[in-house]
């Protein structure tokens, strides 16, 4: 229904933006009908370790859908951390602080604390004459003693129990503040998916047998220090709560941007009351002048609720002057203008984000494709090839000294010890260590640590490089690139007149696939003769100048050539996208819609394997 009422009105170059856990799959729906649509999504509540979401049975599900987005945000960056921690865990995909590769493109991760229309609110808390009576009324309702205010929903995670705990033992702990503080707790009735969950109402007879305990053991006849009002509140009605407010306190024990806490410091311009907040709200990483607590500690909470109570006014001016600074400095117009500027940025960015993929050996190869005589092969990134016709190996690098081999073995035994399940891979002209099999943070983090030594010793003394894989690092002879295998192929017909292949097309999915594409389209074969082609999300930046979205596509492109159908094997239609490449003048995209050319000519097919 989403997507479907999106496209009725999207328009191309529309920026798309997707809010919240009810539509996780909104951006894969609208990637597979609109490729080159620009989409954001952003999360409200936080987002669970990989430890919990796994127990999900469309765990995968929901991760695929959201990485079809071009920039994926998050309330804290602890959130972002546990995002690309599941795509690891869960996907297997490789991840960074910035962001996840999947399908052959960086899905850009990153933290907006979101803000409040805080002019907008101050507007209407100090402009409004009717608040200004309600303010009245309140003061005098609860004069001569201090107002503790808590306004949260009625659910599990917003800690309205351990509030009334805390309260409970504060009153305990510092008998001398008895009848002379009072906590208006308002709590607004439950979501619907909550009220599914508790349909027992267990969580509202927890929350009103503790208030009721509280106001026996510290009430009287004449005064109730727990003013408990489960229902909703007018607007007028909050701000007036937030004004007369001693002290804001908000315990939750799991919550994305507490909102309640940015308008609380708005509406104290005139009390400048002390914000104690949960370290398990979004907002505490933010308000960095509120006090912290942990609402699980409950007399630490009410150690912290005296200390508030008992702060002098300067200490408190000075932590309202900083709280506030914050919320009018990253209001909600400042947090849009950090989104767009960030998205923009992802979509100009020229900075390729593939991992680089292992080069297959020879008898890979020759045990899967060898039996088709009319194929020539290149393994191991060019260090050997096999003509078209020929059974034989052409060895490239048999004059060069493998003496580097060593050393590189003796690092990569090193870090093999101390990430339980990684490998080595020894091929003829290359040294692959794996950590697929291992701890994603683990392997990852020694993976650095292997690279920077490599880099720092055997790089420097021999003329190899230090390529990174997925969740694996190589070590090869410089000379060794698909680009300098893709020119050698198409030299080998000759430049005489007849002698250069008519038609040349080079597919692959991988980083190193662009050194192919680079020399096809900076060699002297007529351009219209040459097809580089990258298959995977429409969204990667490449040199090529043609895309297919997924592998599928590649064999149904192939049947085509050959005088077939795309039906091969039940692979779905072909679809073929717009290219889009790192320069844009310099490598124009062209489009096609479900074709490809279909009178195949003599020439050279390069495919860049995909492992």
């Amino acid at each position: 229904m989403f997507a479907n009422k999106i496209l009725e009105i999207y328009k191309p170059g529309d920026i798309v933006m997707i809010h919240d856990y009810h539509l996780l799959l909104l951006p894969s729906m609208l990637r597979q009908r609109v490729p080159h649509m620009y989409i954001v999504f952003y999360l409200h509540i936080p987002f669970p370790s990989s430890e919990l979401l796994r127990c999900l049975p469309r765990r995968k599900d929901i991760l695929e859908g959201v990485l079809s987005a071009n920039l994926v945000g998050l309330q804290a960056f602890s959130y972002t951390r546990h995002f690309n921690s599941c795509c690891t865990r869960i996907l297997g995909f490789p991840s960074t602080v910035a962001g996840v590769e999947a399908y052959g493109a960086r899905c850009n991760v990153a933290a907006f604390p979101i803000g409040i229309d805080a002019r907008t609110v101050q507007k209407l808390a100090f402009e409004d004459p009717a608040i200004d009576e309600k303010v009245a009324a309140l003061r005098e309702l609860y004069k001569g003693k201090k107002i503790i205010v808590g306004r949260d929903r009625l659910d599990s995670v917003r800690g309205v129990a351990q509030k009334l705990r805390a309260f409970e033992r504060f009153l305990e702990m510092y008998p001398e503040w008895r009848e002379k503080v009072v906590l208006v707790q308002v709590t607004s009735p439950t979501s619907v998916e909550e009220e599914r969950e508790d349909s027992a109402n267990k969580i509202a007879a927890n929350v009103a047998e503790l208030v009721d305990r509280i106001n026996g053991l510290y009430g009287s006849l004449s005064f109730w220090p727990v003013q408990h009002y489960p229902q909703y509140l007018s607007q007028e009605e909050y701000l007036a709560l937030l004004r007369v407010a001693d002290v804001g306190l908000i315990t939750s024990v799991r919550d994305g941007m507490n909102t309640t806490s940015l308008e609380y410091v708005v509406c104290q311009k005139e009390g400048h009351g002390p914000l104690i907040i949960s370290e398990f709200s979004g907002s505490a990483a933010i308000l960095e002048s509120a006090i912290n607590i942990n609402p699980w500690d409950t007399s630490a909470v009410a150690t912290n609720i005296k200390q508030a109570l008992e702060m002098s006014p300067e200490k408190k001016a000075v932590l309202h002057h900083q709280l506030s600074n914050y919320v009018f400095g990253n209001d909600i117009q400042n947090w849009t203008k950090v989104v767009l500027r960030k998205l923009l940025t992802t979509l100009s960015s020229n900075t390729h984000a593939f991992a680089t993929p292992l080069g297959r050996d020879q008898e890979f190869l020759s045990s899967h494709l060898g039996h088709i005589p009319e194929l020539g092969f290149s393994a191991e990134h060019g260090s050997f090839m096999r003509h078209p016709g020929s059974q034989e190996w052409e060895n490239l690098a048999e004059i060069y000294d493998m003496g580097w081999q060593k050393e590189v073995m003796e690092v990569f035994q090193k870090y093999t010890e101390q990430t339980p399940g990684s490998f080595i891979e020894r091929k003829r002209c290359a040294l692959t260590w794996h950590y697929r099999p291992s701890d994603p943070e683990l392997g990852e983090r020694n993976s650095r640590a292997c690279q920077k030594e490599l880099q720092s010793t055997v790089a420097k003394t021999w003329d190899v490089e230090v390529m990174t894989g997925k969740a694996n690092l190589e070590v090869r002879p410089t000379f060794i690139n698909k680009g300098e295998i893709a020119k050698r192929l198409v030299e080998s017909y000759g430049k005489g007149a007849g002698e250069p292949p008519e038609f040349t097309i080079c597919l692959g999915d991988d980083f190193t696939d662009e050194d192919m594409f680079r020399s096809l389209n900076n060699s002297d074969l007529p351009k219209e003769h040459v097809f580089t082609v990258t298959v995977g999300a429409s969204s990667k930046q490449t040199l090529a100048k043609w895309h297919l979205l997924e592998p599928a596509d590649v064999i149904s492109s192939m049947a085509l050539l050959n005088g077939g159908d795309t039906n091969i094997a039940d692979l779905g239609p072909l679809s073929v996208v717009e290219g889009r490449s790192a320069e844009m003048e310099d490598f124009p995209g062209e489009r096609l819609v479900d074709q490809v050319p279909d009178t195949p000519v003599p020439g050279t097919v390069v495919e860049g394997e995909r492992s």
